[in-house]
């Protein structure tokens, strides 16, 4: 067998796996896969052994919102990994002072604290949750790891009220077409402490679980949350600063950048906000500056301009935005001796690639005519 006989038996035989390979099944069971990269400000929890996992969301560039029941003793989670870099260690683990795991009350919320803070160019805000906003049909959508590996997905919903719910408690029912069929997707193990989404992308709810209940006559699938409106507190005693894109590009040398407040009260901008390097930040625009005092859960707006050069806006202590700041496009590896065991079933092109290139290595070595 010649050199080139034997490549093409493989990319042959590389093909025929693709063709029988389902991506699909290895997502949120029936639900739709995205590009991890443009939705950076979700991560994937793990525990230090790498036998549980669950799901997150950046906030503030070093919070995580996730699940309080994935933060348990005994084996609770310790690292998240983000959509770029290696894995970073939780610190503080910030569960909400109400929840309690015995009796498994709601409150089912954490906003833990990083070591640092993640490169997160997309940020997903609160929806104010000085009120309750979700109501009975509203379209849901929650995001989540599930067990699919580092692979991002998620499940479509539809509110529903039970009618016997805790106080804190969302319901969502599945999507189903005329035969009964799941056609939105659901959730599974690891989708824990992922958002639920309102049809405005903002954050309602903190994925709690799913279960099957009934037999296949009276079949029906239950899932639920926590809402965020009943916590909401919590969530701005632990924050007390500002929700933002911790890196920003401008294009044709301007942005406009959207910040939330989560301080316990109104602030003033002009007070604590100031610049360096090749930004400037505009203080007759933008409703950050020109309204003053912004309130709890409030989105407002900073308008930017810059050369093309690198800048860093600081719009409090410790809370900066990065100005066209150079990040690595590579994934980068786990700092983490735990790193090389697999949590999930996923498996991208690229390590498909590998396997087909370490066979032919080997059969190099086996083969002298190939040498």
């Amino acid at each position: 067998m010649n050199l080139m006989r034997f490549f093409m038996m493989k990319i042959t035989n590389f093909a025929l796996l693709m063709a029988g390979l389902s991506f699909n099944a290895l997502a949120i069971e029936g639900g739709t896969s995205v590009n991890w990269n443009e939705y950076d400000d979700m991560v994937k929890l793990y525990s230090s052994d790498n036998a549980r996992t669950c799901s997150g969301t950046v906030i503030a560039g070093k919070f995580i919102l996730t699940a309080a029941h994935c933060l348990i003793p005994g084996n609770p989670m310790t690292q998240v990994k983000p959509a770029k870099g290696h894995r970073l260690d939780i610190v503080a683990q910030n569960t909400h002072p109400d929840f309690n795991l015995i009796n498994r009350n709601w409150h089912d919320v954490a906003v833990s604290e990083l070591n640092q803070s993640i490169n997160t160019k997309n940020v997903h805000f609160f929806a104010d949750l000085t009120k309750d906003t979700v109501k009975e049909n509203d379209a849901l959508r929650i995001f989540g790891f599930g067990a699919t590996g580092e692979q991002l997905n998620y499940a479509k919903l539809t509110m529903i009220d039970t009618g016997q719910n805790p106080q804190d408690r969302l319901d969502g029912k599945v999507i189903t077409n005329g035969a009964g069929d799941i056609t939105g997707g659901h959730t599974i193990g690891g989708d824990s402490g992922g958002v639920w989404l309102n049809k405005h992308n903002a954050i309602v709810a903190t994925h709690k679980g799913s279960k099957t209940i009934g037999s296949e006559e009276s079949y029906r699938r239950e899932t639920y949350s926590t809402n965020l409106h009943y916590s909401k507190d919590f969530i701005l005693e632990k924050i007390n600063g500002w929700h933002y894109p911790t890196v920003v590009n401008t294009s044709n040398g301007v942005a406009t950048i959207k910040i939330q407040s989560l301080h316990q009260a109104d602030v003033d901008l002009l007070n604590t906000l100031y610049f360096v390097g090749d930004v400037d930040v505009d203080k007759d625009r933008g409703t950050c500056v020109t309204e003053r005092t912004i309130s709890p859960f409030e989105v407002c707006t900073l308008e930017v301009s810059s050369n093309g050069g690198e800048g860093t806006i600081i719009l409090a202590n410790g809370q900066e935005i990065q100005i066209n700041k150079v990040i690595n496009t590579g994934t980068g590896g786990d700092n983490n001796t735990n790193s090389g065991s697999s949590s999930g079933g996923s498996m991208t092109i690229f390590s498909i690639l590998a396997l087909f290139g370490l066979g032919f290595v080997r059969n190099r070595k086996k083969n002298p005519a190939l040498a």
